[in-house]
């Protein structure tokens, strides 16, 4: 927070200091009307108000028009500020999203992004727009009141601090508890957003098991638990702003009573009473606006603090593309091993050489340990221990860049943005040219459908656009895959969903003699046709060979393919 206060005050300090000075001097030229007023009833006192009367009257509309000229010029300052830095905190944001290692995406979870992207975005939104400006302006409207009072007579300044004990104790009180209690109440809700999502992207798997009733209790869990916690901040604001009100009242009548004293003994006079009340009454305003908009500060302070939560880029991260790479690289495995946690190895003693070229699947049982392994190739996890290299280059050595343009992960997961296909496409590879976006096209599968599309490649998609089936939709992921044209493609169950014709069509249509090409499927009719197979069982690589050698070593491999010859068709 310190570091995004500091680039902030770098970046925009000019900007920054321009607003404070319009809130300052509209602050200051609201602070002259009580003295002006004072002055009018002292010369009603002493019977000349007919001769001052026009020329106050007239100077206090004069300042009421600059006053409010200066304030919306300060408002629409800080208001332009206030949109600068929010575009570049969403830009932040994005960049650390896609940044982060798809391991800490996991772990944090859809609902937790979702809220910060959504929930927190609008809350730091409100306080740019609105709230930061009225906190500044309530602050120095504060500050300059209490300066003026002191000019106008200190000895009225006194009765003025009666009220600090109260404002101190309750202030101290609330700070002390809200900036806990707001970040907590937006994890509530991110929590709550996590179940929702979990629960909707997987009905047909939690109806077909039976967990619905599971769900909808965890979901009365997570909106119980939001409650609460907006409930503690409710109840911090039901302390706050009353306490803050009762604390800013006081004053009032103790300036009324004490400057009554001092004037019945000429200590001051009737136009410094006047204008120390009024001075009072003006003091009211900016406290209650503070103590109003300190709610929608803290929880604003809340998102800004989870959305620079997330960690930033390594400077030292390229972001172009290795202008060279390796023509033909050799993927080596070596003795990996890998934990989700401490004691519970999902692989073993992983030893795998992979030759450019070749196809090679991994199969095995549920849970072996396939997906995992999948997951360290494409350097997703890093190995407890052992190495993976790609060219004789360890996968952990790589920046971030030159990993996504060596190696890349296909699941059978779509993602489909609300673009045209063309943009769908190239969105793998900036600058690619319409013959390019074809070829790759072309390779999968895809150019005659597209072709029959209304408007072709530039036909909207996503939603509100043209609907595409699911098989349409794994051929644009292969042909982003082709456009990027990694040494290495990992297809994670990418054509689990397709007939197995179209399905063993689309994995072929990516090899080539420099791209090795490694697919983990549960279908062994695609399996049968790779160079090679790979049996991971209870995290380790048990068999490696071709489909007629593993079949006749009657090992797992035989009898997974004996019961898949053996399931039920149709």
């Amino acid at each position: 927070m310190a570091l995004f206060l500091r680039e902030l005050y770098s970046h925009r300090g000019r900007a920054i200091g321009w607003s404070l000075l319009l809130f300052a001097l509209s602050a200051a030229t609201g602070l002259a009307l009580p003295p002006l007023l004072g002055v009018l009833v002292s010369a009603a006192e002493s019977g000349t108000i007919q001769n001052r009367i026009t020329i106050v009257v007239s100077l206090c509309a004069l300042l009421l028009l600059i006053q409010t000229a200066l304030t919306n010029r300060a408002v629409r300052a800080a208001r332009t500020l206030g949109e600068q830095v929010l575009a570049e905190l969403r830009d932040e944001f994005v960049k650390r999203v896609l940044a982060l290692p798809m391991t800490t995406v996991e772990q944090a979870g859809t609902g937790d992004l979702l809220s910060r992207t959504t929930r927190d975005i609008d809350a730091l939104s409100r306080n740019i727009r609105f709230t930061v400006p009225e906190v500044v302006n309530a602050l120095l409207s504060m500050l300059f009141t209490l300066a003026a009072l002191t000019i106008v007579s200190p000895l009225l300044v006194l009765p003025c601090l009666t009220s600090l004990p109260m404002l101190g104790a309750v202030s101290h009180w609330y700070f002390r508890r809200a900036p806990h209690a707001y970040i907590e109440e937006s994890m509530a809700y991110s929590e709550l957003n996590d179940g929702v999502s979990e629960t909707i992207d997987g009905a047909r798997t939690i109806e077909a098991l039976g967990r619905g009733p599971a769900r909808v209790s965890r979901t009365n869990s997570d909106i119980r638990k939001a409650y609460e916690r907006g409930l503690r901040t409710l109840n911090l604001r039901s302390v706050w702003l009353p306490g803050v009100g009762v604390s800013s009242f006081i004053p009032i009548p103790m300036v009324l009573f004490v400057g009554g004293w001092l004037y019945a003994h000429h200590a001051v006079t009737i136009g410094q009473l006047t204008a120390a009340a009024l001075y009072m009454h003006q003091f009211t305003d900016p406290v209650n606006r503070f103590a109003f908009y300190s709610n929608d500060f803290h929880a604003g302070w809340a998102a800004l603090a989870r959305l620079l939560g997330l960690p930033r880029a390594p400077d030292n991260c390229p972001q172009q593309i290795p202008t060279k790479l390796v023509a033909a690289a050799r993927v080596v495995v070596y003795a990996i091993n890998y934990s989700y946690r401490p004691g519970h190895r999902a692989l073993r003693g992983v030893d795998l050489d992979v030759a450019p070229g070749e196809y090679v699947a991994l199969v095995g049982p549920s849970g072996a340990g396939k997906s995992t392994l999948a997951g360290v190739l494409a350097g997703i996890y890093l190995p407890d221990s052992g190495y993976v290299t790609i060219g004789g280059k360890a996968l952990g050595d790589m920046s971030r860049a030159e990993l996504r343009h060596y190696v890349a992960l296909v699941s059978q997961e779509q993602h489909l943005f609300t673009a045209t296909l063309r943009d769908n496409v190239a969105m793998a590879r900036q600058g690619a040219t319409d013959s390019e976006i074809w070829s790759a096209l072309e390779a999968v599968g895809a150019s005659v459908w597209v072709h029959d599309l209304p408007a072709g490649i530039d036909t909207p998609i996503g939603f509100g656009g043209q609907h595409l089936s699911y098989s349409q939709g794994q051929q644009l992921a292969l042909a982003r895959i082709l456009l990027v044209n990694p040494r290495v493609v990992v297809l994670d169950e990418a054509t689990a969903g397709l007939q197995p014709p179209l399905a063993l069509q689309l994995e072929r249509s990516i090899v080539n003699d420099e791209r090795i090409v490694i697919s983990i499927t549960h279908r062994l009719d695609l399996a049968e046709k790779a160079d090679r197979i790979a049996v991971i069982d209870n995290g380790e690589l048990s068999q490696l060979g071709t489909h007629e050698e593993l079949v006749a070593e009657n090992g797992v491999y035989a009898e997974l393919w004996s019961a898949w010859i053996a399931r039920p068709r149709g």
